[in-house]
C-alpha cells in the first residue's frame, strides 16, 4: 500500500473522494507526466489536493475542503523561457451534491479539455 493509498482524513467526504481518485489513479497517470493526491491541514483545516500534469506542460490543480468548497487552476505553460503562461484559468466554487465518482469525472473531462475547465465545473 502507497502513502497515498493510506493517507486518513477527518473527513468522510473528503475520504471518499480521496478513494475515488485511488480507484482511477492508473488511468489518469498513463496519460500524465505526474500525478499527486494528497492530504493537507492547515491549522484546523483540512483538504484534499490532486495535481496533474501531463507531457505537455498543462496542469490541472484542484482542492477540495471538508465543507465541499473547491479551488481549481488549469494551466499551460508558456513557450517562452522567460516564463509566464499560455493558458492560465482558476476559480472556486462548491461541489453541490456531487458523488466522489462525479467529482473524479468532472477532473478528467478537465484533463482533456483544460481550457474549459470553468464551463466544465
Amino acid at each position: 500500500m502507497s502513502a497515498a493509498e493510506a493517507e486518513s482524513f477527518e473527513s468522510a467526504r473528503l475520504q471518499e473522494v480521496h478513494a475515488a481518485f485511488i480507484l482511477r489513479r492508473k488511468a489518469i497517470k498513463y496519460q500524465a507526466k505526474s500525478f499527486m493526491v494528497s492530504r493537507e491541514t492547515l491549522d484546523s483545516d483540512e483538504r484534499l489536493v490532486i495535481t496533474w500534469i501531463s507531457v505537455f506542460k498543462v496542469r490541472v490543480c484542484l482542492s477540495l475542503w471538508s465543507d465541499d468548497t473547491f479551488w481549481l487552476g488549469a494551466t499551460k505553460s508558456g513557450t517562452s523561457r522567460s516564463g509566464g503562461y499560455e493558458h492560465y484559468e482558476t476559480f472556486d466554487g462548491t461541489l453541490k451534491c456531487l458523488s466522489p465518482v462525479e467529482v473524479v469525472q468532472l477532473f478528467e473531462k478537465t484533463m482533456l479539455c483544460p481550457m474549459e475547465a470553468k464551463s466544465i465545473w
